[in-house]
Formats: structure tokens, C-alpha cells, sequence
């Protein structure tokens, strides 16, 4: 097997990082303890609701090893590798922020 060496940027790398727009950590804490009710949520499926249009979307590719079930149904990974792209926003990026 060869070593997997990269010299080039990653996509996070390539990204303008723009402003956070989101609030404040800080004064958000401060004011979840102001109320004698608070509501909570998870906020990272927002991301899946954003389409990437379609020439952003190479920018996103990612290698992954095609996968096989066999006949008595295990899943068994072949030696073949798979070139996908991401159609929605991916959580993580460094302009995922910003574009949210």
C-alpha cells in the first residue's frame, strides 16, 4: 500500500472564512438565564435544509470505498472507490457559519 501523502490545501483551507452572524455565546447565556422558561434545540439539521448550487458542488467531492452486500447479507467493502458529492450544505465547514 502507498503512503497518502497531500501537499494541497484542504477544501476548509480554500474557504473564505467570513463572519460568524450567529449571536454571541456569551450574551446568549446571559440572557437563557434571565427567563424561567428556556427552549433548547439542535441546530445542525439547519444545514442539511441548504442546497449547494450546482457548480459549488464539485468543490465538494469526497472519496469513499464502494460498499457490497453479499448474498447472505453482510455488507462487504470492495476495492473500488466511489467519487461523490455533497448536494446540501455539509456542517463543518468554515463558511458553513456564515452561509447559514
Amino acid at each position: 500500500m502507498l503512503p497518502l501523502t497531500i501537499d494541497a490545501p484542504s477544501l476548509n483551507d480554500a474557504l473564505e472564512a467570513r463572519p460568524n452572524l450567529l449571536s454571541d455565546i456569551l450574551a446568549m447565556l446571559f440572557r437563557f438565564r434571565l427567563s424561567k422558561i428556556a427552549i433548547t434545540s439542535d441546530g445542525s439539521p439547519a444545514f442539511l435544509q441548504l442546497l449547494l448550487a450546482d457548480e459549488d458542488r464539485d468543490a465538494t467531492r469526497f472519496l469513499w470505498y464502494k460498499t457490497e452486500y453479499t448474498s447472505d447479507g453482510n455488507l462487504c467493502i470492495a476495492d473500488e472507490i466511489v467519487t461523490y458529492r455533497f448536494m446540501r450544505l455539509p456542517f463543518g465547514l468554515a463558511s458553513s457559519p456564515f452561509l447559514l
